[in-house]
């Protein structure tokens, strides 16, 4: 453990000091248990976007199973996953973001952030059994801390949410500055129409996938796709609200259409673990546009109305019951 910085303000250490000469907050020693302790650190008045992670939290550890969050805001995020009577979680370092110096990761890891030992992994993770409101009080404090003086993101900042627990996804409280929503909405409709474009040119993507897609003249039921099974697979996913990308992530997902048990099945990485969330499909539908035809499959249950995919772009995406949607990209059948 990296005990040279002091946890609360970043000031280093030069001398055998046990206190820090800036604020005061004691130092840590080597023999500092802070793997499942949490660090205290001086209290202040929580911006709103961080009592709305702690409402977030304190829902998570009263749920049953295997649970996560991930909390976003600007271009960084913190995780959690709750299972089986502990919470760990992690915040984005430097490895992934190119905004964070090695000197904010040294900061993280004197909080006692450690780094996974599977070096495909470069985050860095708590690990506690505490899961008391105190100890949510203190992990939201320590994540505000490092967002906020480590990191420098303003107060005037929002998480944009990510949950899962039982299978259920919800997604809200996302908000962003005017003109970075302007600027994300005008590349977001660029990019699409260029991938429309080379769609209708090439004719390459559409011919991969007509074999398990109905005609395109057809009207949709569910006897068109009955018996049918396929899987893509994604590399890239977007988070839109109002037709507004607010983040993007490269991850690996999976989306099995089972026409056979009427079901979609999407397979997400999570901490080493596959996440694997299970819809009913009620409905099928098609809406034909100038250059690409989309399959919409209504769910109306876990948090998303529709799902639906496009073999011409290629795309498909999940539209949630709070107007927001993600859609993932770079589209290969497996």
């Amino acid at each position: 453990m990296n005990n040279n910085f002091c946890i609360a303000c970043g000031t280093k250490f030069y001398n055998l000091e046990k206190f820090c000469p800036n604020c005061g907050v004691k130092r840590l020693t080597d023999s500092s248990n802070t793997e499942t302790n949490i660090i205290k650190l001086p209290s202040v008045e929580l911006p709103e976007s961080y009592k709305a992670l702690k409402t977030k939290l304190l829902y998570l550890i009263k749920s049953d199973g295997f649970c996560f969050l991930v909390a976003d805001i600007s271009d960084y995020y913190i995780q959690f996953v709750k299972d089986s009577g502990y919470l760990h979680y992690e915040v984005i370092s430097s490895a992934y973001n190119s905004k964070i110096t090695q000197q904010m990761d040294i900061e993280v890891e004197a909080l006692g952030y450690k780094l996974d030992s599977d070096p495909n992994r470069k985050n860095r993770y708590k690990t506690t059994e505490d899961l008391s409101e105190t100890s949510i009080d203190a992990i939201v404090r320590e994540a505000y801390y490092i967002f906020r003086h480590i990191y420098k993101i303003s107060d005037s900042e929002f998480f944009s949410f990510e949950q899962e627990d039982n299978n259920k996804r919800l997604n809200s409280d996302i908000m962003k500055d005017a003109q970075e929503t302007s600027s994300g909405k005008t590349i977001f409709f660029i990019v699409i129409a260029v991938i429309l474009v080379i769609a209708y040119c090439t004719g390459s993507n559409k011919n991969e996938y007509t074999n398990n897609s109905p005609a395109e003249n057809e009207t949709v039921n569910l006897n068109n796709f009955s018996g049918r099974q396929f899987t893509f697979k994604s590399t890239l996913y977007d988070k839109e609200v109002d037709g507004t990308t607010v983040s993007t992530r490269h991850e690996v997902t999976y989306h099995t259409f089972d026409f056979i048990n009427m079901t979609v099945t999407q397979k997400s990485p999570l901490n080493g673990k596959w996440v694997t969330i299970t819809y009913s499909i009620n409905d099928v539908y098609q809406e034909k546009g100038m250059l690409a035809t989309t399959y919409v499959i209504k769910v109306g249950t876990l948090g998303v109305q529709e799902i639906w995919f496009s073999p011409d772009v290629p795309n498909l995406g999940y539209d949630y019951d709070d107007g927001s949607r993600i859609a993932f990209y770079k589209i290969t059948k497996e």
